[in-house]
């Protein structure tokens, strides 16, 4: 039975966000062997960006090591599956550059793509530009974290009706160490803000983030989209608190020039704060705590505001020391966990180990009445 392009949709899914190589593989249907189902599957793992090269060339060789170690049977012989050229093409390629020069498995920009529902009959795919090492003056902020994919789960899930959205639309939010901004752009994708304010403490994180933007919001919502820096150690210095501390080489506003600082918009008051995989090292905690409280007080609307932070508890001791802090300011803090880890099994749009899933916080936080 030759094999349907329905049945690969999961496992392109699966690969295109780079998810581990034993579940990309338990992913495929049975009959993919046949050189029918061959040349499907090369063909549902083409896109226009790409995971990372070592992880291509390991799925390619994976792949191939199958149909290598297995036979069929033809009358009373065994032989060698056929290998598809095209599968023994994708691996070649994961060798070579288009100019003929060794492509070095170090290459550290690579892509995450995820295929987002949509209320339309079409999808709507996110594009998003990582960094496969920590550092070099990204830091942590150019990757995709699992918390992140929790969050937008939950978001999604809580813009699929009028009543859901009112939460967000006509809002002005601000994603607090954004990263790559994926976070943002799924929330900026599925409901009306006033407004979208992206902010890091990273310039080179600000560029990507940019780019990721720009690639993937429609230029119509640029004029509502501000970049800039946000230093939780040094929140006033920024331009939602009053400050003017923000790279000059990544315009405030995205459909804005460069220009000078006297000739920029200045973002409006944030009403929703988001944030995700924020709670990692014990020593800004506290900072990070104060930002979120100090976003929340801004005069105006004091009362509505409200922030949504998602995070992984990798260290007990680091979780209690942000769960003390969000104590000690008396904020209400209502759990919001189980709803997206639902979420993200309903939707099945995101990869994320079980495991994970169990040690991902998403908590609403409010000031007190």
């Amino acid at each position: 039975m030759d094999v349907d392009y329905a049945e690969l949709t999961n496992t392109r899914r699966l690969y295109l966000q780079q998810a581990p190589l034993e579940v990309v593989i338990d992913s495929l249907p049975s009959n993919w062997t046949t050189l029918d189902g061959q040349s499907k599957l090369a063909h549902a793992l083409t896109c226009d960006y790409q995971p990372d090269v070592p992880y291509q060339r390991r799925v390619f060789k994976h792949l191939l090591s199958i149909l290598e170690t297995n036979v069929d049977v033809v009358g009373e012989e065994e032989e060698e599956m056929q290998q598809h050229e095209e599968l023994i093409a994708r691996l070649a390629r994961t060798y070579i550059k288009s100019n003929g020069d060794t492509i070095a498995d170090s290459s550290q920009w690579s892509h995450r793509i995820y295929e987002l529902p949509s209320s339309s009959s079409c999808k709507t795919t996110l594009t998003m530009r990582v960094r496969s090492v920590i550092g070099g003056g990204f830091e942590t902020g150019g990757r995709v974290w699992d918390s992140a994919l929790m969050l937008g789960a939950w978001i999604m899930s809580n813009t699929t009706s009028s009543c859901n959205r009112s939460m967000w639309e006509g809002r002005n939010v601000i994603e607090l160490g954004c990263g790559t901004g994926i976070v943002g752009c799924i929330l900026a994708l599925h409901a009306k803000l006033a407004s979208l304010s992206f902010t890091d403490c990273e310039a080179k994180v600000l560029v990507n983030m940019r780019h990721n933007v720009e690639i993937n919001l429609p230029r119509v919502m640029w004029k509502n989209v501000y970049v800039g820096a946000l230093d939780w150690c040094r929140p006033k210095d920024s331009p939602w608190l009053g400050g003017s501390d923000y790279d000059v080489n990544v315009p405030l506003v995205l459909d804005e020039e460069e220009g000078s600082a006297s000739t920029r918009s200045m973002p409006p008051p944030p009403d929703t704060i988001i944030a995700s995989d924020v709670v990692y090292d014990p020593t800004v905690v506290a900072s990070l705590v104060d930002t979120i409280v100090t976003l929340l007080n801004l005069p105006g609307r004091r009362r509505q505001r409200v922030a949504y932070v998602a995070a992984e508890e990798r260290n007990p001791t680091t979780w209690t020391v942000f769960n003390n802090e969000v104590q000690n300011h008396n904020l209400i803090i209502v759990d919001k966990s189980n709803e997206a880890r639902a979420a993200l099994q309903v939707q099945n749009t995101f990869w994320v180990s079980n495991e994970t899933q169990d040690r991902v916080h998403v908590l609403e936080l409010r000031l007190p009445s």
